[in-house]
């Protein structure tokens, strides 16, 4: 409640105070940022006594294996992690309970390394203590039953039974911490369960060669190291294409078999022996020493001789196989190797850049913490810290519904909402109570931000607001103007209809006068074609007159 209260005040009054307080409980008390009704709110919560159970590295472990789409997406994944991580707690607090199980369990990581250095220890005395006997060096096809002083198989006994014990108590715990329904999927439960048979194997079987079985445990190198899981994991995630490669490449072995046995079965031959007698023998030396030797099948047949009528069959069916299954074939497999091993590479490179520079809960970018807030350290290290929203789980988990507070009912509901939820049917809505893009170190710029913006946003309208006015006067005037305008347009228009229609009137008038001008004109000129006409006539009338005359005249002379 003081530390709640420490957040608001601003004369340090409280850090005395708290300054004053037990150090373990000022410790014990963790804080957490949630977002409801669209605000952040801040929450403390002590930190459940079952939490001091759960090893350094296991939130870790869930942070690198967590993944999603989206932000949103990866924190559902993360509580519903968080969840599995819980009933481990809980059997974990179980076997501390236990009087004897529960101090090897608080011991598991020495218990551990002191296994791996017997492993160490033992293999190295059998490295350097170990002969074959007698009877296998006569006898070189027999077995090599190898033989070792007393004072070394004691000691190597007495470190084997130690193992044994420390790999009991390793499967134990183990199978004490998950629940048997997830051994089946589990590979550390099938790892542990053959490092217990493989100790049992190496104290109580009588063969001296029994103890060869301690060398499946320097194996542990492996299962304590993500370098060396991704070399495994290298070959296992792809194992798919390179076994369709390994079959393709068992069939063309196959193929060139069968050519090597028809044709070139002579060439087969090993201290001038022939090694290809029959097909399963010429299929086994093929595949045997034609892939392990550099120059494929060529190194292990008889050199072709150049009057032989196949030598230039034979070199097509040499070069042919090492082209095609020592260069394109063999690379195929170290190609899907290796670049697979180079992707585990590139994702944990990409993983530890995001986890350094971007937050695993709100997902902000480092630079904005350290441009405009403490530091990007100090958010995720009080504010948005991982193990304080699972220890703000596992709390109200643990507490009373009717206990809780308003802010850590809200968060029940919502948490509990993703056990019940489908896969299918989960939303970005289950995990709304996590901060998304905010946080409160951030809000004092985001504030600023907004107010400036603000800001910005009235100045800006005020400006508007002055356009605006502008705009309608100026639009006003120019609907003045325009009626103006109009008014004198439809004056000027009708003045000169009224004169039109004057000019029409006049032309219409003068076009009857004209028209009477012309039809008297037309008149009189037919008065004078008719008078011309009559004139006309006389005058051929007096001219056939005189025509006749004449012609009597002529008559009579």
């Amino acid at each position: 409640f003081i530390k709640m209260l420490n957040d608001f005040e601003h004369d340090d009054r409280l850090k005395l105070i708290l300054s004053k307080c037990p150090e373990h409980l000022v410790n014990r008390m963790r804080s957490i940022e949630i977002s409801r009704n669209g605000k952040l709110e801040r929450v403390y919560f002590p930190i459940p006594r079952i939490c001091f159970e759960m090893k350094p590295d296991q939130m870790h472990t869930i942070m690198r294996d967590v993944q999603g789409e989206s932000q949103p997406e990866k924190i559902t994944n993360f509580f519903i992690a968080c969840k599995a991580l819980h009933q481990e707690l809980k059997s974990t607090q179980e076997i501390t309970k236990n009087r004897y199980l529960g101090r090897f369990f608080v011991n598991q990581i020495t218990i551990k390394n002191l296994s791996f250095m017997l492993a160490i220890i033992i293999n190295l005395l059998i490295l350097f203590s170990f002969t074959p006997s007698e009877n296998s060096i006569e006898e070189t096809d027999s077995f090599h039953e190898p033989i070792v002083s007393k004072f070394t198989w004691w000691t190597i006994k007495i470190f084997g039974v130690a193992q044994l014990l420390l790999s009991i108590i390793s499967w134990l715990i183990l199978t004490q911490v998950r629940c048997w329904k997830n051994h089946l999927t589990s590979k550390m439960f099938y790892y542990a369960s053959f490092y217990v048979l493989f100790a049992f194997c190496g104290v109580f079987l009588p063969s001296n060669a029994a103890q060869f079985f301690f060398a499946f445990h320097l194996l542990d190198v492996i299962a304590n190291n993500q370098e060396t899981i991704n070399v495994i994991q290298s070959v296992t995630l792809n194992i798919g294409s390179i076994i369709l490669t390994v079959i393709l490449a068992v069939v063309v072995i196959y193929l060139y078999t069968i050519a090597g046995y028809l044709f070139f079965w002579r060439d087969f031959t090993v201290d001038e022996k022939p090694i290809c007698n029959s097909l399963i023998q010429c299929f086994t030396m093929v595949a045997n020493n034609g892939l392990r030797n550099g120059g494929g099948i060529g190194d292990i047949l008889a050199p072709a001789d150049w009057e032989n009528q196949f030598f230039f069959f034979r070199a097509i069916f040499d070069f042919s196989f090492f082209f095609i299954v020592i260069i394109i074939l063999i690379q195929i497999i170290n190609g899907i190797i290796v670049d697979t091993f180079g992707a585990l590479r590139e994702k944990e490179q990409n993983l530890k850049e995001q986890l350094n520079n971007r937050c695993f809960i709100c997902g902000i970018e480092r630079y904005s913490f350290d441009r405009h807030a403490d530091g990007f350290e100090n958010h995720i290290e009080i504010d948005h810290n991982v193990k304080n929203f699972f220890y703000f789980v596992i709390h109200i988990s643990e507490k009373p519904y009717d206990e809780l507070t308003g802010p850590e009912q809200y968060v029940k509901d919502e948490y509990d909402a993703l056990e019940t939820t489908s896969k299918e049917k989960r939303t970005n809505d289950n995990v709304k109570f996590v901060p998304h893009l905010k946080a409160l170190r951030l809000q004092a710029y985001v504030e600023a931000q907004e107010s400036q913006m603000a800001n910005q946003l009235t100045a800006s309208i005020e400006e508007l607001t002055k356009f605006s006015r502008r705009s309608l006067t100026f639009l006003n005037d120019l609907a003045k103007q325009q009626s103006q305008s109009e008014f004198r347009l439809r004056n000027k228009l009708e003045e000169t209809h009224k004169n039109l229609s004057k000019m029409i009137d006049e032309t219409h008038e003068n076009t009857k006068l004209i028209e009477s001008s012309l039809t008297s004109r037309l008149h009189a000129l037919t008065q004078e074609l008719g008078v011309i006409r009559t004139e006309l006539n006389n005058f051929a009338t007096s001219k056939i007159f005189l025509n006749n005359n004449s012609n009597n005249n002529n008559y009579l002379n």
